[in-house]
């Protein structure tokens, strides 16, 4: 029999009892990959329920999967701020009639010199 528990900074809860290593380590994976994508940050801890004693410690890096998810949400929200920037064109936007100056405000060169 085997004990998964949910560690964060201070508090640990226990999460579900399995009979076997393998599924317990199954059911760990897939908590680390939700919790990437609520970006959470979790240790899972294993135990033998036959002594308590710690098996092992899960992290998001333990998952084979974990650097790809976590590369992939780290550069699309790295996208989102540098996807797309304001950059006027120096042309004009607005349509114009044929023959029409780019300047249709004319300042006399009088009215700049006072």
């Amino acid at each position: 029999m085997f004990t998964v528990t949910k560690r964060f900074s201070r508090a640990e809860m226990p999460e579900r009892g399995f009979k076997t290593q393998q599924d317990a380590e199954n059911f760990i994976y897939e908590k680390l990959r939700e919790d990437i994508k609520f970006k959470l940050t979790a240790t899972y801890c294993l135990y033998a329920s036959e002594g308590g004693e710690l098996l092992k410690e899960f992290t998001q890096r333990d998952i084979p999967s974990a650097s790809s998810n976590s590369s992939s949400v780290e550069s699309s929200s790295g996208q989102k701020g540098s996807g797309q920037t304001f950059s006027p064109s120096p042309f004009s936007s607005s349509p114009r009639p044929g023959g029409m100056p780019q300047n249709w405000k004319n300042e006399d060169k009088d009215d700049k010199k006072d």
